[in-house]
Parts: C-alpha cells; sequence; structure tokens
C-alpha cells in the first residue's frame, strides 16, 4: 500500500474515478452486525482512502472512524461532521482497545499481514462485534471477451512487476483467508470470480454453507458500480498503483493504459462512450469477533 502514500499520487483520481459501493452492501453489513446483538456506538473503516465507504456508514452509527496510512488519501477524504479521519498503521490501529462495534475493510485487506492483523482485530473490536472485508477485481466483459483478455494482460503482465505485495491476493478474491479466519459465524459471499481464478474447496464451501444468509439480498451483479464504458475503464485503471508504479519506472514510455484502450477499439470498433459489459468479480465477508 506504499504506492498510495507517494506524494506523487493522485488522490483525487483515485476519489474522482474508483468504483463506489451500493447501498445493499451495506444494509447486509447492518442487518449482520443487528443479528449478532451488535450496538451501533462506532464503527471503524480501516484503509478507508478517500472515504467511499467510510460515508456510507455515518447513517447507521453515532461516530466513524476512518483510518489510512496515507496522508495524501486523508487529505482528499470526504467530509462529514460524524467521521473522524486518523493517518494509521493496520498493526497499529490508534484506538482504544475494544471500542469499536463494526470493524470493515473495504478494497484494502491484500494489503495487511495475515496472520498477525487478526491480534489487532480482536483487541480493537468488542467482544461480540462485528468485522468484515470486500474486495473487487479485474473487470471483465460479459460481451467482449477480448476485453477481459486485454485487462488480464495488463494487470499480470505489463504492469505485473510493478504492484505493492498482496496484489494476488486480490486477484483470488481473498480465499486464502477465509482458511484460517479466527472469528464466529464466517458468512461469505463471492460474485462471479474472475475465469483465470480457480475457487478453492473452502471457498466454495463456507460461501454455499448458509444460503439464507443476509448477503443473500445483494442481487447477482455484486454490490460494486458497474464501469459502463471504456472512458470510465480508462480513468479508472489509471487510478491503480500498478499503472503509478509502472510511469515511475518507465520515464518518457508511452502510456500503457492508452495503449491497452487504442488496442481494444481497434479489436471491438467500440467508442468510448458505449456500454462494454463490463462487471467486477468480488465478495464480501462477515463475521462476529
Amino acid at each position: 500500500m506504499a504506492t498510495f502514500g507517494d506524494s506523487n499520487y493522485n488522490s483525487k483520481l483515485y476519489s474522482d474515478y474508483r468504483p463506489t459501493y451500493k447501498k445493499c452492501l451495506f444494509e447486509a453489513i447492518v442487518a449482520y452486525h443487528k443479528s449478532n446483538n451488535g450496538d451501533f456506538g462506532t464503527a471503524l473503516d480501516l484503509g478507508c482512502g478517500t472515504g467511499q465507504a467510510t460515508i456510507e456508514l455515518v447513517d447507521h452509527f453515532d461516530k466513524v472512524i476512518g483510518i489510512d496510512s496515507s496522508a495524501v488519501m486523508i487529505q482528499s477524504a470526504i467530509q462529514h461532521p460524524k467521521i473522524e479521519y486518523i493517518v494509521g498503521d493496520c498493526l497499529e490501529i490508534p484506538v482504544p482497545d475494544h471500542s469499536v462495534d463494526l470493524l470493515v475493510i473495504g478494497q484494502a485487506i491484500h494489503w495487511f499481514p495475515i496472520p498477525k492483523f487478526w491480534t489487532e482485530v480482536k483487541r480493537v473490536v468488542k467482544p461480540g462485534g462485528t468485522f468484515g472485508f470486500w474486495g473487487y477485481s479485474n473487470s471483465i466483459s460479459h460481451k467482449f471477451p477480448i476485453i477481459t483478455e486485454f485487462i488480464w494482460e495488463f494487470t499480470t503482465v505489463t504492469t505485473g512487476p510493478f504492484w505493492d505485495q498482496g496484489r494476488k491476493k486480490l486477484d483470488e478474491l481473498h480465499q486464502s483467508y477465509l482458511e484460517d479466519i479466527p472469528f464466529d459465524n464466517v458468512q461469505a459471499r463471492l460474485f462471479f470470480a474472475h475465469p483465470k481464478v480457480k475457487l478453492t474447496e473452502k471457498a466454495k464451501k463456507i460461501t454455499e454453507k448458509n444460503p439464507g444468509f443476509v448477503t443473500n439480498d445483494i442481487p447477482d451483479t455484486g454490490f460494486v458500480t458497474p464501469i459502463l464504458n471504456l472512458g470510465q475503464l480508462k480513468n479508472y485503471m489509471k487510478t491503480w498503483s500498478g499503472y503509478h508504479n509502472y510511469l515511475k519506472n518507465n520515464v518518457g514510455a508511452e502510456d500503457p493504459v492508452d495503449d491497452m484502450i487504442n488496442r481494444i477499439i481497434m479489436e471491438t470498433g467500440l467508442r468510448m462512450d458505449e456500454d462494454c459489459g463490463l462487471l467486477f468479480p468480488q465478495e464480501v465477508v462477515l463475521s462476529k469477533v
């Protein structure tokens, strides 16, 4: 996650073009929290970035804390009277012991050192509180398979060496974390994993275990706002840490995102504003501490 702390990283681009989350995600989290008789005092969004998820918690909790290791991100975060933003580390979360009713992590847990991080979750979350995380990986196109291939090649080959450590965990939708998450009543749902990614037997089992759990209220297309066209895809990909690091290490080189978009246009004939059928493989995991 070091890239997002770089003073040259464009946090406004991140805030403007990263996908947002649908209300149904937070409704599912709140329903799960209620089902475990959780309190609604303090919620903590760890790895909050510019606050896309943080702001969604203010309608449900008395106080919301957003913590990120990047001061650059915190400076651009969405403001609200209920929200306190803090620059902090995931292994030394700057809150008192057992002070948090809900701890969530959106699109960031793959950067954290597991299993060390589990100990810190146990420290800050009240007994019986909720811990949850979610993420989304490389876009897939249900209309143009060639677009799916181009994006995968860009991520794994073109920018492959330039990602901060942990990217592979995200591509796999954090399946390995399901093997050893040390909390109770684990409920998970995966939404159409990438065709290049195989599900482990544990992932299959845990996502099918409770067909009636609260996350079934999320539609089959998932909880992440989709990218509608190549223009949005271009802007989104330019927020990636792998892209940022590629440019730093290839000064003067052709922009790899622009090149990929041009190749897609040549192959498909799509316009920049035309629907290209993109969806995100994604997952959400909820547990009782």
